[in-house]
């Protein structure tokens, strides 16, 4: 499942955590969102633009008026089909260097205003959600692992420059995940993600 598919009921209150619990949590987390931002960077990939482009996929995607308070699917909801949740830029408002620069509280609100717009609050638990940034680790794995799709389906052979875009475009989409996981965990557990990265990771 996706993260915003996660939706399984359960208590989202923290008062699980110890202070050590949180300050360990604190640290798992800064070194799986400076590892992601590590790997933007050396793969170029822009990743404030990429958070940006799939939180307004995926709005478009659950709009509010289908899914509020409801834990349904996607293909349970949807008024239109996959081909008109498109990949089309040219109408969204993207900032430029909106992680680049460690703005993660903005990030943060703006995944939070998704959230709460949808009533999906309920289905927010510290649990709920460690579990989903482990699977979309797992996703950003197996990219590294698996072979482009395009190369198992034709038979003709697939130049090295295919391969790469295709290889790209799914890194990019499950970083875009892992950031959007990361920084809705950090908030719901009350942990300070931007306090976090800036001691763990001042330079």
């Amino acid at each position: 499942k996706q993260w915003y598919q996660r939706r399984v009921r359960g208590d989202t209150t923290t008062t699980c955590f110890t202070p050590a619990k949180r300050a360990h949590l604190s640290h798992q987390l800064s070194i799986i969102v400076n590892m992601i931002m590590t790997l933007a960077q050396i793969h170029q990939i822009n990743l404030s633009h990429e958070f940006q482009r799939k939180l307004r996929k995926t709005e478009r995607k659950y709009p509010v008026s289908n899914c509020k308070g409801s834990a349904a699917k996607y293909d349970e909801l949807a008024t239109q089909s996959n081909d008109e949740v498109s990949e089309d830029m040219t109408h969204l408002d993207i900032t430029e260097d909106y992680l680049d620069d460690m703005n993660i509280k903005d990030a943060t609100a703006a995944v939070f205003e998704f959230v709460k717009e949808r009533d999906w609050e309920q289905f927010h638990s510290p649990r709920n959600l460690t579990l989903e940034l482990m699977e979309e680790l797992g996703e950003v794995i197996e990219v590294f692992l698996q072979e482009p799709k395009s190369t198992l389906k034709s038979k003709k052979k697939v130049s090295s420059g295919e391969k790469k875009k295709e290889f790209l475009s799914c890194l990019k989409d499950e970083l875009a995940d892992c950031i959007i996981v990361s920084v809705r965990l950090a908030q719901v557990s009350q942990v300070d993600l931007t306090a976090a990265m800036l001691h763990y990771y001042p330079n």
